[in-house]
């Protein structure tokens, strides 16, 4: 590896953090190694110059959890960052920018959640393995954990009105199991109101007793779908 000199700077090359560096936003990680693109130079009328740096897809694939986690909440782009030419060195790209995007795709879809909470953990546990942009895939996935989940049968509410049909706001039904997905309407559930029988969208309904698992399971799913 080489030292960069600012003659050196040069947008696109693929530069290498030196050793004990410090990451300039959070305290106490060490960013040693880490490897990128030149993306930008900022060339101050006083200062010091800084090159913003597009890290490659192995450093995003190994970044820690809590790293991205944060600069999500803060609303920081994880994927690069701003450094001074002494801290990093020349070195030989080991990726292709297609390898980029396709991490940085995986990745943001991965922690999309995360500004929910611990609500946000669980929705992103259900979808890790399925590209949320298959929407039947995703669907299938919710409606098998759904099943292993949800106790059978139950008391809920419609939480949202309804344009048509006999249902509307607030009416009390039972929930017999799930019966099918739709990619308009979701998860289909077969309920009851009084003797006759009705398919219903899942995300419209919540329980009514809201201290159950079922109404933990039945929130997540809801606002998910909501915000897909």
């Amino acid at each position: 590896m080489r030292k960069i000199s600012f003659e050196q700077l040069a947008i696109g090359e693929s530069v290498k953090v030196r050793k004990n560096t410090m990451c300039p936003d959070y305290k106490g990680l060490n960013i040693s190694g880490w490897q990128g693109r030149i993306k930008d130079i900022t060339i101050p009328d006083k200062g010091k110059s800084l090159i913003n740096i597009q890290w490659d897809s192995i450093t995003l694939t190994h970044m820690p959890d809590y790293f991205i986690n944060q600069s999500m909440k803060k609303d920081l782009d994880f994927s690069s960052m701003n450094l001074y030419p002494e801290d990093v060195e020349l070195t030989t790209q080991r990726d292709s920018k297609k390898e980029v995007e396709r991490v940085m795709k995986k990745l943001t879809r991965k922690y999309s959640w995360i500004f929910l909470g611990p609500q946000g953990r669980r929705i992103q546990k259900v979808l890790d393995e399925v590209d949320e942009d298959d929407i039947l895939d995703a669907l299938a996935v919710w409606k098998t954990y759904l099943e292993e989940r949800l106790l059978f049968p139950f008391t809920a509410e419609i939480s949202e009105s309804q344009s048509k049909g006999p249902l509307n706001y607030g009416d009390k039904i039972t929930v017999k199991n799930i019966t099918d997905v739709d990619d308009l309407y979701g998860i289909i559930v077969e309920v009851r109101f009084g003797r006759k029988k009705f398919h219903f969208p899942l995300c419209d309904l919540k329980t009514t007793d809201q201290k159950s698992q079922n109404a933990t399971f039945l929130d997540d799913y809801s606002i998910w779908f909501s915000n897909r």
